[in-house]
């Protein structure tokens, strides 16, 4: 099952690029152009006369105690205007008399000062001029003119139809306010997400697939008229559906049940079963289990040993009642048995079906409870809503959307059940480039192979890991084997309940026992510099945003449809995890794919291991029972075996597992053994100016692996930077950012939350020179304690190109380390 590491890092045969929605040139512009160029002369003039400062400061020190009282109040006072960087007061025939008695050298280095100070005064005048008209006629119109682009009112309908009916119920009535109103400023926060940022899930980016291949040494453009989306139901409404309805008309006699897979027999009675526990994340859908042991009477526990595969409840209760129990508590011990996860409705889809509520439709077409019928209908609705939205306008999609919303109360209805609370969306959409391009060049492909060397040297066994076979170990002995993995990784949630990934991760790097093996690796980073055009590779260069242990990390729910895009991603994916795995056969580990749209992903192994309480309706399903494990003497890893065949489990969902998952994320500890230790950020970093700490960026290469950054007060940034209005206001946060070497253009987040109860926002891309980029990180500051300030890398990118203008993206590359 171990093999060999590569004699050089392994790039996959395929790169995923994420691509901003709108041109990230249209929101640099949108800055007053006037104003900008005022300020940033004021901004080059402070600069001029900060550089002779020191030496001027020193001069005038130096003569206050050589000329004549008359001179020397005049040199006291204009020394303090120059430690100080502001503007003198004095008369010009004073200044005039200080010329005469200062050496020559000082004298033209005092002309340079006032120079450079009345370009800032000068500069400054002007801005404060053109500040107003250029606020109403050219920030507010820019805005108001990206947030009438269809590519940003489409995916905006699925992201906050609230903020579209209000853009639609003010078009033509423009305020005549300097300051943003309150959907200026939310208009202008989404429109940055469609143009500066590339989250994994957002509905404002599409994703390009391409291949890697050596055969090109440039890569192809991309095509802005390729784009499309898939559209599809929220899979945590249908879930919600079916188990509130009992998966037929809301009647649970006419429901189909079966025994858990996980339910071990106990001698004596008893049984153990893991039970299923429903939670959130990000307002998505999670299955989770815990164990639980109950303790039956002996012919109780027989007859349900020797239930049939699939039963009725009604089946249920008459096979208590037959053992002497009385109807009312047979029922009610059939409700326990339930909730206690012993027995479980039969699915309705799986991870792996594309359309997860057409078998729900066929069931309940066969049900003849008298709610069937119309929760057919209302499934049937929603079903055909969601599909039409990929190439419906935007103001089509409000119809739609307000429909779906219609049908799921109507749904709600049948089963005494609300199922919209809890779940961000009914509608998912996933925006891609309809066909595959050409191979990604040999400069970018070059990129990638550094970057591949800079993570191989960090990778090693995950903290996780350790505990875990330190944990076999003590169990069954450093060479001994496992036949009922559900209890040991009911045994190990149990015994290391208390274990933090983080906090092992901190302390020192252990020494590694095992033999290394391929390790698979994720990372989403950016490309500064033109790889199409660049006729030298220095001047390209990979940021590393984040970086995951494993493959198809991201991907692997973005290969389900039926476009080119999508079909050629699966065969990528298939061979690459085949090709990973090797010589073991690969099985993917099925983790609540039937409820959370973002764990469902189309069929990638010939055989996959169905998690405990995870319907699997394909071929080839392994449950934990199929699967014993043995620790390999060799490499010190534990190997999991299906009968004599070496099996790899791999996880190929895109929610993080993490120890609250219990049971199940110890079997993701076992599908990831290794790790790649994360660049050490913890530096407090230098304090050049008091109260601001600065940390460097960190190259190694032409790989960045930090951003430099600023942690900064808020109580500091009001006061240095918002203590004026209008163009003042970004005069002030021009200069000071000036002087903490603060690029113009930066991301910004809270450093720390303003109370343990509140949540850290996501990055929010400020542009200094914007005043309605400056009213939105004004309302940051109300709620934050300190921020972090990090560079934007890049700062104006220029690739890709789509119809002649530039656009953000970030690249996901799998690689085998």
């Amino acid at each position: 099952m171990t093999m060999e590491a590569p004699s050089i890092p392994i790039l996959a045969p395929f790169v995923l690029a994420r691509v901003a929605a709108l041109p990230v040139d249209a929101l640099n512009e949108m800055s007053p152009p006037k104003t900008t160029a005022n300020i940033d002369a004021a901004c080059v003039a402070r600069s001029q006369a900060e550089d002779v400062r020191p030496d001027l400061e020193r001069s005038l020190y130096s003569a206050v105690q050589r000329i004549e009282p008359r001179s020397r109040s005049v040199a006291i006072e204009l020394k303090r205007s120059v430690h100080n960087s502001r503007a003198t007061t004095l008369s010009g025939e004073a200044l005039q008399d200080l010329h005469r008695v200062l050496k020559p050298q000082d004298a033209s280095m005092l002309q340079c000062w006032l120079d450079a100070q009345r370009t800032v005064e000068c500069r400054l005048r002007e801005a404060q001029s053109v500040h107003r008209e250029e606020a109403l006629t050219h920030v507010r119109p820019a805005l108001r003119q990206l947030a009438k682009h269809e590519g940003f009112l489409q995916p905006l309908v699925m992201a906050s139809r609230s903020l579209f009916e209000r853009i639609t119920q003010q078009a033509g009535h423009e305020p005549n306010t300097l300051t943003a109103t309150k959907t200026e400023r939310s208009i202008l926060s989404y429109i940055v997400r469609a143009s500066a940022k590339t989250s994994p899930f957002s509905t404002f980016m599409h994703l390009a697939l391409m291949e890697a291949d050596p055969g090109r040494d440039r890569p192809q453009r991309l095509d802005a008229t390729d784009r499309a989306s898939r559209t599809s139901l929220n899979r945590g409404v249908i879930f919600k559906i079916r188990r509130h309805s009992f998966g037929c008309c809301g009647d649970r006699r006419h429901a189909l049940f079966a025994m858990s897979s996980t339910v071990k027999w106990i001698e004596g009675g008893g049984l153990e079963v893991m039970a299923p526990s429903y939670g959130t994340v990000e307002s998505r859908l999670l299955r989770l289990s815990r164990c639980l042991r109950m303790r039956l009477p002996r012919t109780l526990a027989l007859s349900l040993n020797h239930l049939p595969p699939v039963f009725t409840w009604t089946g249920l209760v008459s096979i208590l009642t037959r053992d002497g129990i009385p109807a009312l508590d047979a029922d009610r011990l059939s409700e326990r048995l339930y909730e206690y996860g012993v027995i479980d409705l039969m699915p309705w889809t799986d991870a792996f079906q594309s359309c997860p509520e057409t078998s729900g439709r066929h069931t309940l077409d066969r049900c003849t409870g008298s709610a069937a019928a119309p929760l057919s209908a209302a499934l049937d609705t929603m079903r055909r809503d969601a599909v039409a939205l990929s190439s419906a306008k935007s103001g089509q999609r409000v119809e739609l959307m307000a429909e779906i919303d219609a049908q799921m109360r109507r749904a709600s209805q049948f089963v005494h059940a609300d199922v919209g609370p809890l779940l961000r969306n009914p509608v998912m959409e996933d925006g891609f480039f309809r066909t595959p391009t050409a191979p990604i060049g040999a400069a970018l492909r070059d990129l990638l192979a550094e970057v591949a060397s800079v993570l191989r040297p960090r990778v090693e066994p995950s903290p996780s890991y350790v505990a875990l076979q330190n944990f076999y170990q003590d169990l069954y002995g450093a060479d001994g084997n496992c036949y009922d993995v559900v209890d040991f990784l009911c045994r190990a949630a149990s015994a290391l309940a208390s274990f933090d990934p983080r906090a092992a991760r901190m302390q020192s790097r252990p020494s590694s026992p095992f033999f290394r093996s391929a390790v698979p690796a994720t990372v989403r980073l950016q490309i500064t510099g033109d790889p199409e055009t660049s006729a030298s590779a220095d001047n390209i260069a990979a940021v590393i945003n984040r970086v995951y242990t494993g493959c198809g990390w991201l991907s692997a729910r973005s290969a389900m449809g039926d476009h080119p895009f999508h079909e050629s991603l699966r065969e990528h994916l298939r061979k690459w995890i085949a090709a990973l795995a090797a010589p073991a056969e690969p099985l993917d580990i099925l983790i609540s794919g039937d409820c959370n749209s973002l764990q469902a992903h189309p069929k990638l192994t010939d055989r996959v291991l169905a998690c405990p309480l995870e319907p699997c309706l394909a071929e080839g399903k392994l449950s934990l029972r199929d699967v014993w494990l043995r620790c390999n003497a060799r490499s010190g890893q534990i190997e999991m075996l299906a009968g004599e065949q070496a099996v790899a489990p791999v996880y190929l969902g895109t929610t993080f597992p993490n120890p609250a998952w219990g049971p199940l994320y110890w079997l993701t500890v076992l599908a990831a053994p290794w790790h790649v230790v994360p660049f050490d950020h913890s530096a407090p970093g230098e304090e050049r100016v008091p109260g601001v700490f600065y940390s460097r960026r960190q190259s190694v290469g032409r790989v960045v692996t930090q951003r430099a950054s600023w942690r900064i007060s808020t109580e500091r940034v009001r006061r240095v930077w918002f203590r004026r209005r209008e163009a003042m206001r970004t005069a002030d946060t021009a200069f000071d950012c000036a002087r903490l070497g603060i690029p113009r253009r930066f991301f910004v987040r809270e450093s720390a939350p303003a109370s343990y109860a509140s949540k850290l926002r996501k990055p929010m891309w400020v542009d200094t020179r914007n005043p309605f980029s400056l009213d939105l990180l004004e309302v940051l500051l109300r709620d934050a304690v300190e921020l972090r300030i990090t560079e934007a890398l890049p700062d104006r990118p220029t690739w890709p190109m789509l119809a002649g203008r530039p656009h953000v993206a970030e690249l996901h590359v799998e690689l085998a380390l």
